[in-house]
């Protein structure tokens, strides 16, 4: 069985989270576990080599935020995303893209772990169609990110 090792991604976006989903975070790093990396990868193999390129990227520097759809109104939130769009001239020669752009999607948990390290809960690629859809049927949930 092939060992995943554990990822570091990037630095939390803690003004991005306070301003669109109105949450107080502690600031910290990103990590992708080994398990989560293994997740990734076999999950989600089409898109893991976009993914796993992508994920400081996405981090750092996203398009859109958003609370997991699979949290229920009146739950607790406890996972969010960040969307960014990558493009094929951005990818080291050698990895494959359907498109000239795609957008990756990075699930994390709003709660640090006992280190203070964010985790990544999975990554993949979605739809620019998904994406407008869900600014469309559930604003409150997706927000596109505003640059200066």
């Amino acid at each position: 069985m092939e060992k995943y090792s554990s990822i570091d991604a990037g630095v939390i976006p803690v003004d991005i989270i306070r301003l669109y989903l109105g949450v107080d975070v502690l600031p910290g790093r990103v990590w992708a576990s080994g398990k989560a990396h293994q997740h990734i990868a076999q999950k989600h193999e089409a898109d893991y080599p976009i993914v796993f390129h992508s994920l400081k990227k996405v981090v750092e520097h996203p398009d859109y935020i958003g609370w997991d759809p699979g949290d229920e109104a009146g739950h607790r939130h406890e996972n969010f995303y960040l969307i960014k769009a990558i493009f094929r001239d951005d990818l080291p020669e050698g990895i494959f893209m359907p498109s000239n752009a795609s957008y990756v999607l990075i699930a994390i948990a709003l709660a640090p772990d006992a280190k203070g390290r964010y985790r990544v809960k999975s990554g993949y690629r979605v739809t620019e169609a998904k994406i407008k859809n869900r600014l469309r049927t559930i604003p409150s949930r997706l927000h596109k990110i505003a640059r200066s």
